[in-house]
C-alpha cells in the first residue's frame, strides 16, 4: 500500500507541475483553433522534453571556440511549442483578437510583458511567467504582421543573465 500511495503523490505532483505550461499552451491553442474553425490556414508543431535534448546535445556538441559557453545554457530549454495562423492576402488581424490574446496571457494566465516592439507592419511581443523575477520560466513570444501571425511557446529554466549570453551571441553571429 505504501507503494501505491507514493506513486500516486508523485503523479498528482507531475500534474501540479505541467498544468501550468498546459493552461498557458491552452491560449494559444485555443486562438489558433479559433481561426482555424473559420477556415484560415493554421500550422502547430512541439518538441517535448527528450527530443528536444537530443537536438540541443547535437546542437551544442558543434559548439565550437567561445560559443561553447552557451551549451549549458542550450541544455535549459526542456520544449518547445510553435503556432503560425496565415490569413489570405490582404487581410489583417483584427486589433480586438490579438488585444484579447494579450489579455488573457497576461491576466487570466498571469504573464509578464517583458518586451513590444512595432514597426513597418509588424510586431513582436514577449511575456514571462518565471517562478522568480530573474527567472524566465515559460516563456510566449507572439510576432504577427499583416497576414501572419506566429506563436511560441517554450518552457526553459533559463535566467535573465543566461538570456543576456544567449541574444549577445544571435546578435555577433
Amino acid at each position: 500500500m505504501k507503494l501505491f500511495t507514493k506513486i500516486l503523490f508523485c503523479t498528482v505532483l507531475l500534474a501540479f507541475m505541467f498544468s501550468e505550461g498546459q493552461a498557458q499552451r491552452k491560449y494559444l491553442r485555443k486562438f489558433k483553433n479559433e481561426y482555424r474553425d473559420n477556415g484560415y490556414k493554421t500550422f502547430a508543431i512541439g518538441v517535448g522534453f527528450m527530443p528536444m535534448h537530443m537536438i540541443m546535445s547535437i546542437a551544442s556538441n558543434a559548439l565550437e571556440g567561445e560559443d561553447k559557453a552557451l551549451k549549458p545554457i542550450l541544455k535549459k530549454i526542456h520544449n518547445v511549442k510553435l503556432y503560425m495562423i496565415v490569413l489570405p492576402t490582404g487581410e489583417t488581424f483584427p486589433k480586438a483578437d490579438v488585444n484579447r490574446l494579450a489579455t488573457n496571457l497576461t491576466e487570466k494566465s498571469n504573464y509578464s510583458l517583458l518586451l513590444e516592439v512595432s514597426g513597418k507592419g509588424g510586431h513582436v511581443s514577449l511575456y514571462n511567467h518565471g517562478k522568480t523575477d530573474s527567472d524566465l520560466g515559460h516563456v510566449v513570444m507572439v510576432v504577427h504582421d499583416e497576414g501572419e501571425m506566429v506563436m511560441i511557446h517554450m518552457n526553459t529554466s533559463i535566467n535573465l543573465d543566461e538570456a543576456k549570453l544567449l541574444a549577445n551571441a544571435v546578435v555577433e553571429s
